[in-house]
């Protein structure tokens, strides 16, 4: 008899001891990522030239279109040199955007307040751009020129009359200007719109 009560315990025990389940894993990949960079940056504008009536045939030589600011204003001002120079009339009655000098600001920048900033082209590549027929965006509705002419612009920034970009509170803005020259002996087919075949690169250092 005690014999039969010592394995019914030990059933019971048995019995009421919980069964050792063997517990599931998973895994998973966490990545990390960081940047880092300067804030320095300087975005700009294009220049518009406008768009001009050029009397087709012989001028008796070149025009240039010089865009510039007006001194003590921000305002573009286009002197018209040339060979039958008062001839050519800005055409500014179907909706086309007036002249403007193109704008440069620069953010970012690490430079003391008052600190002058260093402005310069990359290479050449703001001499002599020549310009193909193309879309204008400063002037709705205009097409690219069924045939090209000659057309070549030279830039320059900051504007004239400026002798230094100063640094205020990090950031600072220019102008770019420059000099567009039309040949002699334009045709109508040379009527439309052009862009730059390459735009010019400029290049800011800040020193620091």
């Amino acid at each position: 008899m005690k014999q039969l009560h010592t394995m019914l315990w030990a059933t019971l025990l048995l019995v009421a001891a919980p069964f050792a389940a063997k517990a599931d894993t998973a895994s998973s990949t966490v990545d990390s990522w960081v940047g880092l960079e300067s804030p320095f940056r300087v975005i700009c504008t294009s220049v518009n030239f406008g768009v001009w009536f050029v009397p087709p045939g012989n001028r008796g030589g070149i025009t240039t279109l010089s865009l510039d600011i007006a001194t003590g204003t921000t305002d573009t001002v286009v002197t018209v040199s040339g060979t039958g120079s008062d001839r050519l009339a800005v055409i500014a009655d179907r909706g086309y955007d007036s002249p403007l000098a193109g704008v440069c600001n620069v953010k970012g920048t690490l430079a003391d307040n008052g600190a002058s900033l260093t402005i310069s082209f990359a290479s050449d590549s703001n001499i002599d751009m020549e310009l193909e027929p193309f879309m204008h965006i400063f002037a709705t509705g205009l097409a690219a020129a069924p045939e090209g002419a000659t057309l070549k612009v030279t830039l320059r920034t900051p504007e004239t009359g400026r002798a230094s970009v100063q640094v205020t509170g990090g950031e600072a803005v220019f102008r770019v200007v420059g000099d567009l020259t039309i040949p002699n002996n334009i045709s109508r087919e040379n009527y439309g719109a052009y862009k730059a075949i390459q735009p010019a690169t400029i290049i800011v250092s800040d020193g620091v």
